[in-house]
């Protein structure tokens, strides 16, 4: 395990990226994409602690304690406070309600550990030259050195690195320590960097789709477009299929495509989770999952 796990956490050096962006005074933390890339560092933080797990749809809670940090163990206690297993996507939307709450308590867990300090209402690192404190009379490498290290070489990293690769990746952060020339240049390197973790790759490919959704509802905020309900979008769905499939009777409607039904109140929560109705279900594990597209693929899911 890396050194700097008992010292800081993912959201943590997730954070400590964005005191190299270029748009100037951490720009990026005021984007509201910010905030899902944010609730994705705590999903993995608590994962490498093995606190969840995932089956590539849902959150599952597994070690439940105290992990002595006040994001990670409010977080988790959200997580374990719920009836039923939420999609992953839930959780990256409702840990990103709280987002501003969480970079206050992380800014201030950073100052009290010596890695910042704030001179005219701005932060920089605390040291002329970043780095961290030294931990156990060595010194932990920060995280920008860290990933370019790995980045720029064959060495196989540990976990922690690989989930914040992936982070760096799917979210959208690789201009913060890289040029435009480098990223082409290592783009297989960081792909295959990505790919090394499971649960990493559930997450990242969640908190990807969530970010599109986001940019994607914005400009059409932007450019006044309406957006439709949660329940328009699902009752488009509907019509499609029945226009698809020669349904002229909601009784010959799979379930959770059934208007009334226990099912269906279900799938408009997804739809309300996800923000949309592109989605298919699989009857027999009781999952949604948004589609992915493919030569092959049932457009009622699995089953009724």
């Amino acid at each position: 395990m890396n050194q700097s796990h008992s010292f800081l956490t993912i959201p943590e050096e997730i954070f400590l990226l964005t005191l190299y962006d270029k748009e100037g005074d951490t720009a990026i933390l005021q984007k509201k994409t910010f905030d899902v890339i944010l609730s994705g560092a705590i999903l993995m933080d608590l994962a490498l602690r093995n606190c969840i797990d995932t089956d590539l749809n849902s959150i599952i809670p597994d070690k439940i304690e105290l992990t002595n940090d006040y994001v990670l163990d409010e977080v988790m206690s959200d997580i374990s406070s719920e009836t039923e297993n939420k999609p992953i996507n839930f959780w990256l939307s409702k840990i990103a309600l709280k987002a501003g709450k969480f970079r206050d308590l992380i800014i201030t867990s950073l100052l009290k550990k010596g890695v910042i300090k704030v001179e005219n209402k701005k932060m920089m690192w605390f040291h002329a030259t970043p780095k961290y404190p030294i931990l156990d009379n060595k010194e932990v490498v920060e995280v920008k050195t860290r990933v370019l290290n790995i980045i720029f070489s064959e060495e196989i990293p540990d976990f922690r690195d690989i989930v914040i690769i992936s982070l760096i990746k799917n979210g959208g952060l690789l201009k913060l320590i890289l040029t435009d020339a480098e990223i082409k240049d290592k783009k297989e390197r960081i792909i295959q960097i990505a790919r090394m973790d499971l649960i990493g790759q559930a997450i990242a490919t969640s908190l990807k789709n969530t970010i599109l959704n986001n940019i994607e509802l914005k400009a059409k905020e932007f450019l006044g477009l309406k957006t439709k309900s949660p329940e328009e979008k699902l009752e488009d769905l509907v019509d499609e299929l029945k226009a698809k499939f020669k349904i002229k009777s909601n009784e010959e409607l799979p379930a959770w495509l059934r208007s009334g039904s226990q099912q269906y109140k279900k799938t408009l929560e997804f739809v309300k989770e996800t923000g949309t109705a592109d989605i298919i279900f699989n009857a027999r594990t009781k999952n949604y999952q948004v589609k992915k597209y493919s030569v092959s693929g049932h457009d009622f899911g699995s089953g009724a």
